[in-house]
């Protein structure tokens, strides 16, 4: 399905390890420490769902923290949940913004995150507090998972963007730190860069001189 032969005109990117610098394992550290076991986290079947139904929309905040206290205990504060869940946002490297501001001359370009409500509140702070910068000011359009109730590797959710944003696959680069997001995506016929987690944005330049 791939195109070769036409030029990039637009760039889809994730949020989370790429723009954003993370590091989840300080959020797995800080729960362990309420009683979760790492095992416990990572099942798919016991506390993810929890974590993908906050990431979709599904529950909200106040649920979100319900549920998770239900399973380690009303002696654990509200603001503990939240602020362990927030412990993966590392920062945003003011050089990876002068590279968006510098690429928006040559190309189109978007957001795509599985995200929710609480981070959101950390990194459009960071974003202003930081560089006085608004998420608007960066991309053209922005789409999170916690907003259109769908996140990645579903296809669905490759598909909404492109259909809502009119952009044609072949000319379109989607970069991301998660293998499953570059394998579905592929299939949809997007141009794609596996991007290394937390690495220096120049990896989307090396990628787009081949163009």
């Amino acid at each position: 399905m791939t195109t070769d032969k036409k030029p990039i005109r637009n760039i889809i990117f994730d949020l989370g390890g790429v723009i954003m610098d993370i590091d989840i394992d300080k959020t797995v550290r800080a729960f362990m420490a309420m009683g979760y076991t790492r095992e416990q986290l990572l099942s798919t079947n016991a506390y993810m769902p929890i974590f993908i139904n906050f990431e979709t929309g599904s529950l909200s905040p106040e649920d979100f923290v319900k549920q998770l206290k239900e399973q380690l205990g009303d002696n654990i504060e509200d603001k503990d949940i939240k602020e362990a869940w927030n412990g993966m946002i590392v920062g945003i490297k003011k050089e990876k913004i002068d590279f968006l501001r510098d690429l928006k001359s040559d190309y189109r370009l978007y957001l795509l995150s599985n995200t929710n409500v609480f981070h959101e509140e950390v990194y459009s702070k960071m974003l202003k507090d930081n560089f006085g910068l608004v998420i608007a000011e960066l991309f053209e359009k922005y789409y999170y998972s916690h907003l259109i109730g769908m996140a990645k590797p579903d296809p669905e959710i490759f598909s909404y963007v492109l259909q809502d944003s009119s952009l044609d696959p072949g000319e379109t680069l989607f970069v991301d730190d998660n293998k499953d997001n570059i394998i579905s995506a592929e299939k949809l016929g997007l141009r794609c860069l596996h991007f290394q987690e937390n690495g220096d944005l120049k990896q989307v330049q090396d990628f787009l001189k081949e163009f």
